[in-house]
């Protein structure tokens, strides 16, 4: 039977004041609720704390898929209407309280089956997930961007226009994920990402060698989490 190992790291960077990203691993100790496991990262946008707050608020939120009791749960159509219903928590807050203008959040989340067979990947955003299989690293969200890549075409936060991509994977064994916010995928190439994650023994050192190489690279706050699917 297939088991995921699972480590994620973040660093706020050696520009940055403080640190916007968030991240979540819902593993080993969700296990026994039968309900899969989780793995999800944003990156705020925003004004100062603000958008640290609404990334944490969307990945806190998503832990109530392995919360809420039994005859209130449906699959994914819970979690999706949890994830909706951070977007409209994020949105009040950005619109009827001052001091919260432009407050959003990125998000990138894998929700995966019992048995590690199945993934289904939602995007919001430019955080990014990849897949390395057979020692070959690729991209498998699409970052939301608008033309010409300066800004975010979509995030959580803005209300009804809110749009999440998602997308239906088939896991095998061997196979190594990668979520990540732009700290670490917009400063590193695809083939620099490989390698890390290919040198790395264990997910742990995997995800702080891509973030160690984020922080000597860029700017910003750099977050990775690595999942490895294992016999």
């Amino acid at each position: 039977m297939a088991r995921a190992i699972a480590a994620g790291k973040s660093d706020q960077g050696r520009v940055r004041k403080t640190n916007d990203d968030a991240f979540r691993i819902y593993h080993e100790d969700v296990a026994s609720a039968g309900r899969g496991f989780l793995f999800a990262v944003a990156d705020g946008i925003g004004t100062y704390r603000a958008g640290g707050q609404a990334a944490w608020m969307a990945v806190d939120q998503l832990s109530l898929y392995f919360r809420l009791p039994r005859e209130m749960f449906e699959g994914q159509k819970t979690f999706e209407d949890l994830l909706f219903k951070a977007n409209d928590a994020i949105t009040n807050l950005r619109t009827q309280q001052q001091g919260y203008y432009g407050m959003g959040c990125t998000l990138t989340a894998l929700l995966v089956d019992p048995r590690f067979t199945l993934g289904i990947l939602y995007q919001v955003g430019d955080s990014m997930a990849y897949l390395l299989r057979r020692r070959k690293l690729v991209p498998i969200t699409t970052p939301h961007k608008e033309e010409g890549g300066k800004g975010l075409s979509n995030h959580l936060g803005l209300g009804d226009q809110l749009r999440v991509d998602r997308s239906r994977m088939q896991l095998e064994l061997g196979d190594t994920l990668l979520l990540c916010t732009d700290g670490v995928c917009g400063y590193l190439q695809p083939s620099e990402m490989e390698k890390l994650l290919l040198d790395s023994d264990e997910p742990r050192d995997a995800a702080e060698a891509l973030v160690a190489a984020s922080v000597d690279r860029g700017d910003d706050n750099c977050t990775a989490i690595v999942v490895r699917i294992t016999a």
